[in-house]
């Protein structure tokens, strides 16, 4: 179920211009806030995809692991959002001597995961997964987030498995900047659970997540707070 919300004084103008994203935002209503979320500056992510990013860094809490969020950005007047609607693991490998990376390899088979199970969606930026973050690791990141996901609102989810706290980070003058909250909203999420299942039949993810997907594919049609 999602909530339409325009400003009306610029409704013409989007009228003529459906594509413009400048004067509506879609808000998901089936909605759980986390946090202070009054800032002008929202992240929404969505259950399949927070859910999956949480199972795989608990389930290996000493491993080093990063990956891409995908989904759509949206303005209206000051307010700017971010919607989380699918994630895609980078195929790291070991990172005990080398910590998180991007290159060349990894991107090309990002952007082939992401042609393949989520070609509407677009990088809104990326998580990674830390057994504890120090200030050295916290300087890592950021070179990592200027080098590959520079821009706009392009956010980071970072999990640190030690201190077990998850937070969004947004790059505001100069630094990655903690924010106080975000939203997790739920809907149909055909093409996470296609991808959360696949990697599961590759024994790639853990028993956790499987017995999640399988319970909710089952369930969902059951629930109409979803449609």
């Amino acid at each position: 179920m999602i909530e339409i919300i325009c400003n009306k004084d610029d409704s013409d103008k989007s009228e003529e211009n459906p594509k413009d994203n400048n004067t509506c935002i879609r808000r998901p209503k089936n909605i759980k806030q986390i946090g202070d979320v009054s800032s002008d500056k929202k992240i929404y992510i969505e259950d399949y995809a927070f859910t999956y990013i949480n199972s795989i860094a608990y389930n290996s809490p000493q491993e080093e692991q990063a990956g891409v969020l995908l989904g759509e950005l949206a303005k209206e007047g000051n307010e700017r959002c971010v919607f989380v609607k699918g994630v895609i693991k980078a195929a790291l490998g070991d990172t005990s001597d080398t910590g998180i990376y991007f290159n060349e390899n990894i991107w090309n088979k990002i952007y082939s995961d992401t042609e393949k199970y989520f070609p509407d969606l677009s990088v809104v930026g990326w998580f990674a997964v830390m057994p504890e973050v120090t200030d050295e690791r916290m300087a890592r990141l950021k070179k990592l987030h200027l080098d590959n996901f520079a821009g706009n609102m392009k956010t980071l989810y970072l999990v640190d498995t030690v201190e077990k706290e998850e937070h969004f980070y947004l790059y505001e003058n100069g630094i990655l900047k903690r924010q106080k909250g975000y939203v997790c909203f739920y809907e149909r999420n055909y093409e996470m659970q296609e991808y959360m299942l696949d990697f599961s039949k590759s024994a790639i993810i853990d028993a956790d997540i499987i017995l999640y997907v399988t319970d909710v594919v089952e369930n969902i049609e059951k629930n109409a707070d979803f449609i």
